[in-house]
């Protein structure tokens, strides 16, 4: 009886193995083929059914997110003690202008250090935050207005150095 099922087992396994992948029918419960849904699909062809998205240059999206511009300004920030648990990492506050850029190189080595983050405020186009981001290609940095963020911490000015313990300039 027992090799009456493994023989059995064998027959079906080879008649299996001898269906037409066109033929293949996984489940039927009646009803009407769905093929019609599949058509645009293509599967069969090396056509795409979709059309390619068109190209986009990165140059394009860069520019679209010039200027940035601020109400804050250049200026001195009150050094203090704050409590920001919830700050994952140190960020620092700059523009692009004098001030902020000898900031930034004053800074350099303890931003780096500390792998903050810079947000770049009244930044006009994509070349001038190149510049900025070439001064310290270690860090990254992102072009934002920052105006919320500065007001949350009662601040008008910048750059500064933000932390889970302080706001430094």
């Amino acid at each position: 009886m027992r090799t009456l099922k493994n023989i059995s087992s064998l027959v079906v396994l080879l008649l299996s193995t001898q269906v037409n992948a066109n033929d293949l029918t996984v489940l039927s419960a009646g009803g009407s083929s769905a093929s019609r849904y599949y058509e645009s699909l293509s599967i069969q062809s090396s056509e795409k059914a979709i059309p390619p998205l068109p190209k986009i240059q990165v140059h394009d999206i860069n520019n679209m997110m010039f200027p940035v511009k601020s109400n804050l300004t250049p200026g001195y920030v009150q050094a203090r003690t704050i409590n920001a648990n919830g700050l994952a990492q140190p960020i620092f506050l700059m523009g692009y202008d004098e001030t902020s850029i000898e900031w930034l190189q004053q800074r350099r080595t303890i931003l780096i250090e500390l792998n903050a983050i810079g947000l770049v405020v009244n930044v006009p186009d994509a070349e001038a935050m190149a510049y900025l981001q070439s001064l310290v290609p270690e860090l990254m940095m992102s072009p934002v207005p920052g105006d919320d963020i500065a007001e949350r911490i009662g601040t008008k000015h910048y750059p500064f150095l933000l932390t889970r313990n302080s706001i430094e300039q």
